[in-house]
């Protein structure tokens, strides 16, 4: 087994929970491909975690029964990244061709699927999941990347070194490396906007920009109460479990 099958499938131990997804809730019809999406394994809590350390932290909840594919959070986070302008625009429905991951130059991708039993398609937004313990920050040799106290992975450019341990160590394939830049190339990855907008007490962008509220920013422990209340409300709704 190498590392990252066996980060894989030590996630939900390495892992733990996403912050950005911090409670991903899943529709019925989406139970049997919930296990796993585009080989990437899907980190589940319980009612009980091991890890309880930052009681406070930040984190967004991403209900996929929400979600509509307009890549509102796409733009926002190009906007506010002083990324490149999307290619192809926001508006146009043939990116979803094909699945996609983050880049250096996109932090956050939307995919749509079609599952079996729905007969309109499910979409989901994929970008880093700041995990409560991230297997980036464990590998990397200078401190580059750090768990910040409120909860975001965050990346400090001036102590980097270009090993790229980070993007060999995370089971997800965040971290995404500048190869287009041959003098000054880093990495890059969605930091949940925590520079511009947490630490001056913002939320982020994709979570401000999102018309339909599939994205709902706040307190980690907040987000998993209104997850669970959102279950037993519509019990016929959701998959009766918090990923």
């Amino acid at each position: 087994m190498d590392r990252r099958e066996f980060l894989k499938t030590m996630g939900g131990v390495v892992v733990g929970l996403s912050g950005v997804a911090g409670a991903t809730l899943f529709g019925k019809v989406q139970k049997a491909n919930a296990e796993e999406h585009e080989g990437f394994p899907v980190c589940k809590v319980n009612a009980q975690e091991d890890f309880s350390g930052r009681p406070e932290r930040l984190g967004m909840l991403s209900d996929l029964t929400l979600c509509v594919g307009c890549r509102s959070c796409e733009e926002a986070c190009v906007t506010v990244n002083k990324l490149p302008p999307l290619s192809p625009p926001w508006e146009d429905r043939s990116v979803f061709n094909k699945k996609r991951r983050p880049t250096d130059k996109v932090y956050t991708v939307v995919n749509r699927y079609y599952v079996e039993g729905l007969d309109y398609p499910v979409y989901r937004k994929v970008q880093c999941f700041h995990c409560n313990e991230p297997a980036c920050v464990s590998a990397c040799i200078t401190g580059a990347l750090q768990k910040s106290k409120e909860g975001p992975v965050i990346y400090r450019e001036e102590v980097w070194i270009g090993c790229r341990y980070c993007m060999i160590a995370c089971p997800f394939y965040i971290p995404a490396y500048e190869y287009s830049n041959p003098f000054s190339p880093k990495v890059r990855k969605c930091i949940m906007c925590y520079d511009t907008r947490i630490k001056k007490g913002g939320i982020p962008a994709c979570a401000e920009a999102c018309p339909m509220e599939a994205i709902t920013f706040g307190k980690r422990a907040d987000l998993l109460k209104l997850a669970h209340e959102r279950i037993a409300k519509h019990p016929d709704k959701y998959v009766n479990h918090i990923y």
